[in-house]
């Protein structure tokens, strides 16, 4: 039943993926409730949720990213980078990475929170930060972490 849910879940999410080139007025109703489950007390909703979220907001054949559209469900997504689960945490540190490389606009909010990660209590997910902030760093010399 958990495998059969979860195949359901994921092809959902799918959908709402390939829904998003309708344009943005098609997920008005839609990323509102996909982001309901950043909140999910199971952890495998709440990556489920970021990995399409981080898709949807980093989506490079979108004219305007639809974290400028969405401000709330992008600033929960953000928020999950203080997850409890560190595969929730590294993912979100992962996507803020595209963020810094592709929209420099929406950098200004993933930047404090990718360094905040810097000092995160799992390795993986420290590594990853590291990681993204030197790669935003020399992509974008001018611009400080």
């Amino acid at each position: 039943a958990a495998r059969k849910q979860l195949a359901q879940a994921d092809a959902i999410f799918a959908v709402v993926f390939a829904v998003r080139l309708a344009g943005p007025a098609a997920l008005l109703h839609v990323l509102p409730l996909v982001a309901q489950d950043l909140h999910a007390t199971e952890e495998a909703p709440r990556l489920r949720a970021v990995t399409l979220l981080g898709r949807l907001f980093t989506d490079a054949e979108t004219d305007t990213p639809l974290a400028r559209q969405f401000r709330k469900p992008f600033q929960e997504f953000l928020a999950r980078m203080r997850d409890r689960s560190k595969a929730v945490r590294r993912s979100v540190v992962e996507t803020a990475g595209r963020l810094l490389a592709w929209h420099e606009d929406l950098a200004e909010d993933a930047r404090p929170l990718v360094v905040e990660r810097i000092s995160d209590p799992d390795t993986e997910v420290r590594l990853k930060a590291v990681e993204v902030a030197c790669d935003a760093a020399a992509l974008r010399a001018s611009v400080p972490m």
